[in-house]
C-alpha cells in the first residue's frame, strides 16, 4: 500500500508551473541566441538533439529537485527508494519485461485499426530521432536517454508526485485514470496511446504495491530497452544481405 507522500496540490501546481517555466526559458534562450547570431541550429546536430531531448525531462528533474529542497525532503524518503529496494528492482524488471509483448500487440492492433479508418500516424519525436541518428556517440546518447533519463523523469513526475497528490486530495479515480491518460497523450503517438495508457495503469499498480519508485523506473526502463533492442534487430535485418 502506498504510504502518504509529502505533497499538496499547491506544491504540485508549483512543480508543474516551474517545469513549463524552465522549458520556456530554454526555448526562449535558444531563440534569442539564433536571433543574435543569425544562425539557425541544425535540427540534426548533436547540440540540437541534446537540447531537444532534455528540454522537457531536464526541466522535470531540475524542478523536482527544487520541490524536494523547498519541502525539505530527501529523494529516498520522498519516493521510498530504500523500501525493499532489491525486491522493487527485480519486480520492476519482470513487470517491464512481461508487459513488452502485450504492449507490442496492443500497438499493432491500434495501428491496424487506424489504418482501417484511414487515419495517419507518426512516430514519437524521440523515437524518430533515434531511428534517424547515425551509429556513433549521438545514437549512444539517445539510447542512454531513453533507458536512463526519460524513465526517471517521467516516473518521478507522473507516479512520484502527480498521482499521490491527487489521490491524497480525495480523488483516487481521477488520479489513476487522469494521470494514465495524460501519460499516454504526452508521447504524441496515436498508435501507442492505448499501450502507453495501459502501461501507466500497470506502473501505478506497481507503485502502490511496492511503495518504491525504483520499481516503476526499472519497469519503464526495461520496457524502453526492449523496444530499443527490437528496433536495432529490425534495422540489422533490413541491412542484412541474406
Amino acid at each position: 500500500m502506498l504510504t502518504e507522500k509529502p505533497w499538496t496540490l499547491e506544491a504540485m501546481l508549483r512543480l508543474l508551473v516551474g517545469i513549463f517555466l524552465c522549458m520556456f526559458i530554454v526555448v526562449g534562450a535558444m531563440g534569442l541566441l539564433q536571433g543574435f547570431t543569425g544562425k539557425k541550429l541544425d535540427d540534426g546536430s548533436p547540440l540540437a538533439v541534446v537540447i531537444g531531448t532534455l528540454v522537457v525531462d531536464g526541466s522535470i528533474l531540475v524542478m523536482v529537485g527544487w520541490l524536494l529542497w523547498w519541502q525539505r525532503v530527501a529523494w529516498p524518503r520522498a519516493f521510498g527508494l530504500r523500501h525493499h529496494a532489491a525486491y522493487a528492482i527485480v519486480l520492476g524488471f519482470l513487470v517491464g519485461l512481461a508487459f513488452f509483448p502485450l504492449g507490442l500487440s496492443l500497438q499493432t492492433l491500434c495501428q491496424f485499426a487506424l489504418h482501417a479508418l484511414r487515419i495517419g500516424t507518426h512516430e514519437e519525436q524521440a523515437v524518430e530521432m533515434l531511428r534517424n541518428a547515425q551509429p556513433g556517440w549521438l545514437r549512444i546518447y539517445l539510447a542512454v536517454f531513453a533507458v536512463g533519463i526519460a524513465p526517471v523523469a517521467e516516473e518521478t513526475v507522473f507516479r512520484g508526485v502527480i498521482y499521490p497528490t491527487i489521490k491524497q486530495a480525495g480523488f483516487p479515480r481521477l488520479a489513476l485514470w487522469g494521470n494514465s491518460l495524460i501519460f499516454g497523450l504526452i508521447h504524441t503517438n496515436l498508435a501507442a496511446f492505448v499501450p502507453l495508457t495501459v502501461l501507466a495503469l500497470i506502473l501505478t499498480w506497481l507503485y502502490e504495491k511496492t511503495d518504491n519508485l525504483l520499481a516503476n523506473i526499472t519497469a519503464h526502463a526495461t520496457f524502453n530497452a526492449a523496444n530499443l533492442v527490437l528496433m536495432f534487430v529490425a534495422e540489422h535485418g533490413q541491412n542484412s544481405p541474406f
